[in-house]
């Protein structure tokens, strides 16, 4: 029987194909390399998230099952945030390069936002806002999975439990899941119910779909879709008709997919035994001449310095070389402070910056791009970052990817714009709390495992170790549109400008959300703007190889730069835009101005932080909270419009 709380059901299999072998007795190709992660989590002991009884039964009566079909199962029970953070971890370095990688869970899982999330046994949410940073992101283990090239990869969430957090949400509690979507391309997804409605958790040991896939898995048709089958009609039995599993994927690679063989059933898709084996189709002949000539052909009206630096390492006694070498080495930026001058051809995208630095003048802010100025003793240092187009979003083979970085679409910045080179630091801030009487508190700080409200918590006190060219946190939105007014009175004053009729002088202002991504991008096109691949020493964050990550926020600049000459655009403090969030890019503007119509209930985050894992740090990453919550991640960085 469901409960007055809102039952949030999750269950779902991420399938590539694979097929299979002859059968005659109940056995798995000896060669396959399988492996699992299995969790399951009962111990909950919040008003929220009540004690579960069925999860840890559910863990091991899975992993019992997959370990007769020949899985290596790495089982976790009633673990928290870092213990299960640590486990996907694991998994994923054990699935590299796997036949089969399976990740199950039991427990308490939500979404919020069309965005779906597992709760480790640690999680006290109070509220919506700070789920995201207690749980695991369920495109984490996907991602993992991904990255470590295992040919087939299941996914089985049953967090199909009852919870009350849904009263609690200023926007309301969501029913189950959300549909699917951008479900790549050979995907298998199955969720306990149907998208938008609740199950049951079950009566006896085991929660009622797990029920029905163990039944199918003692069944004689081992196929996906037997399986399936089999759980299908148990949890129709036990629920009394009341749901029905919804599953989306290709029927044939269902039918396919093999968990085992058994004699009591033929597959209908392999070939007689004595059939003739038609002969693999011979490999095509590499050319390394003709590589090369591709390689050029593929970069040779590139702007950026960095595609002929790269086919240089490939071929650094190429053909091309000597030109290759003329067009990475760095071409010099003309910078003038003077207002009389004609305003320069803007550069390339990725043109490196000028070392030098201007002042401007009332009468003309600088343009060229990569030039760099500070105009006013409070001020930011600033980079002229140009004009340009760029692809907003990510591509639905992304991993981590999620439905609210698309669809992808064209943006046009018609206009250079400033961006400062770091996010504002504590000692920045300090000096306009200061002189403003600016009060904080109530901050959300990460202390270990959990993150909690603290009364006291605020930019000076964010629960982390700081110095003062360390990121301020603990800001929120409405923090940072006041330092913003108080900076540009600032700037009036330095530069002895009057406002304008209505009052107002506001050059320096939060970027819009397009304009953060195509400064963070920096003219790449990949996943992280320094390639594909999330790897150490690029960025603080939780789970990168550095001093930092998962402690607390690092000294700007501590990491390269971006080829625009920004520091930090990923990790180390979540970074404030001026957008108002929407669950995709459809309507979103394409001119590269802030996105501010509908519902504003929440403003956009950009970056990542040193807490979250590398995900985060994708461009196309979107984060979002309430304008006037303040967390021990959130920051932000500045835009100036020029004139």
């Amino acid at each position: 029987m469901i409960g007055r709380g809102l039952l949030f059901c999750i269950v779902l299999l991420v399938v590539a194909p694979a097929f299979a072998a002859s059968r005659d007795v109940i056995t798995v190709p000896a060669a396959e390399k399988r492996v699992a992660l299995v969790i399951g989590n009962s111990a909950y002991n919040t008003k929220s998230l009540p004690f579960l009884k069925n999860p840890v039964n559910d863990a091991d009566d899975i992993t019992a099952e997959l370990k007769r079909f020949g899985f290596k199962v790495l089982e976790k029970k009633n673990v928290g945030k870092k213990d299960a953070d640590a486990a996907v971890a694991e998994f994923g370095r054990m699935a590299a390069d796997a036949d089969v990688a399976l990740f199950y869970f039991s427990g308490h899982g939500i979404q919020i936002k069309s965005r779906n999330y597992l709760l480790p046994v640690d999680a006290d949410p109070k509220d919506e806002a700070g789920i995201p940073y207690m749980s695991i992101d369920v495109n984490y283990p996907l991602a993992e999975m991904d990255d470590a090239h295992s040919k087939v990869n299941i996914v089985m969430l049953d967090a199909c439990r009852d919870n009350t957090l849904s009263g609690q949400f200023r926007s309301g509690g969501a029913r189950g899941l959300a549909a699917p979507s951008d479900v790549p391309k050979g995907t298998v997804i199955i969720y306990a119910t149907e998208p938008g409605n609740v199950a049951s958790d079950g009566t006896d040991r085991n929660g009622a779909f797990t029920s029905g896939v163990l039944a199918g898995l003692k069944g004689n048709d081992l196929s996906l879709d037997g399986v399936l089958t089999t759980a299908s009609l148990v949890v129709d039995q036990q629920t009394h008709g009341a749901q029905t599993p919804y599953i989306n994927g290709p029927k044939l690679l269902q039918k396919n997919f093999m968990f085992g063989h058994s004699t009591a059933q033929q597959v209908a898709t392999l070939p007689p035994s004595n059939a003739p084996i038609a002969p693999a189709p011979a490999p095509p002949v590499f050319d390394p001449a003709m590589a090369e000539l591709s390689f050029w052909d593929a970069i040779k009206t590139s702007t950026d310095p960095s595609d002929f630096k790269a086919y240089l390492e490939q071929y650094p006694k190429g053909r091309f070389a000597a030109l290759a070498r003329n067009r990475a080495a760095p071409k010099p930026v003309v910078v003038t402070s003077d207002p009389n001058a004609p305003v320069q051809q803007q550069v390339a995208v990725n043109q490196p910056v000028s070392p030098n630095l201007v002042k401007p003048s009332p009468s003309a802010t600088p343009r060229t791009p990569g030039t760099k100025f500070k105009e006013c003793p409070e001020c930011p240092e600033m980079i002229v970052i140009p004009a340009g187009n760029f692809t907003m979003g990510s591509p639905s083979g992304e991993a981590g990817r999620s439905k609210n970085e698309g669809p992808l679409h064209q943006v046009t910045i018609a206009r250079p714009f400033a961006v400062a080179i770091n996010d504002v630091t504590r000692d920045e801030y300090g000096t306009f709390a200061r002189e403003t009487n600016r009060s904080g508190g109530n901050c959300y700080i990460f202390t270990g495992l959990s993150v909690a409200q603290h009364a006291d918590g605020d930019w000076r006190n964010p629960g982390i170790q700081q110095t003062d060219h360390d990121p301020a946190v603990c800001i929120s939105w409405n923090d940072a549109q006041a330092y913003i007014s108080w900076l540009n009175g600032k700037l009036r004053q330095t530069l002895q400008v009057s406002s304008g009729s209505n009052g107002s002088f506001g050059p320096y202002r939060l970027l819009s959300e397009a304009e953060w991504e195509y400064a963070a991008r920096a003219g790449t096109t990949t996943a992280y703007y320094w390639g594909n691949d999330a790897g150490s020493n690029h960025a603080n964050c939780s789970r990168c190889d550095t001093r930092w990550g998962g402690h607390g926020t690092s000294p700007v600049g501590s990491f390269a730069a971006n080829s625009f000459g920004l520091n930090d655009m990923a990790g180390n403090a979540e970074q404030w835009t001026e957008d108002c969030f929407h669950d995709s890019y459809t309507g979103a503007p394409t001119d590269g101005s802030p996105w501010t119509s509908g519902d504003c209930i929440y403003h956009v985050l950009r970056g990542g932080s040193w807490y979250e894992n590398q995900l985060t740090l994708r461009s196309a990453y979107r984060g979002n909270n309430f304008p006037d919550r303040r967390f021990s991640i959130f920051g932000f960085r500045l835009a100036r419009t020029l004139d």
